[in-house]
């Protein structure tokens, strides 16, 4: 499995549910109440109602051609999110803003808007004024 840290029947990915076989060999008493908890958990899905946080978008720094298609975002992303044709793109169902990928990416060409280098400078500083 790729995270210890996750739920019992969730993966990486979301919308990827696992019934406890999946991770390992389960006694046949407690196969359905590993089935009904995976059910439970692709309803509250289905739902909307994941306990995950809400999407971050992720966007290219100037200039646009900083992107060298090296494949470390696709390499280093737990979530399967970064894909590379000619540059990198996101899948933004996948990403989970994590900032994995901007953190590896050796041209720097990636960054999270939320989180600019000019704002967690201001933040550091004690600003509190935004951009």
């Amino acid at each position: 499995m790729d995270s210890l840290y996750y739920r019992a029947v969730t993966t990486n990915r979301r919308g990827i549910f696992l019934v406890a076989a999946g991770r390992e060999p389960v006694p046949a008493g407690e196969a359905g109440t590993a089935a009904s908890l995976a059910a439970a958990a692709v309803v509250s899905f289905l739902k909307g109602e994941e306990p995950e946080a809400a999407p971050v978008t992720l966007a290219f720094r100037p200039p646009d051609g900083a992107c060298a298609a090296c494949l470390t975002c696709v390499r280093t992303c737990p979530h399967g999110a970064m894909v590379v044709q000619g540059k990198a793109l996101v899948r933004t169902r996948s990403c989970q803003g994590c900032g994995i990928c901007v953190a590896e990416c050796p041209a720097h060409a990636l960054e999270l808007p939320e989180y600019t280098d000019v704002r967690l400078l201001q933040a550091a500083a004690g600003d509190k004024g935004g951009n």
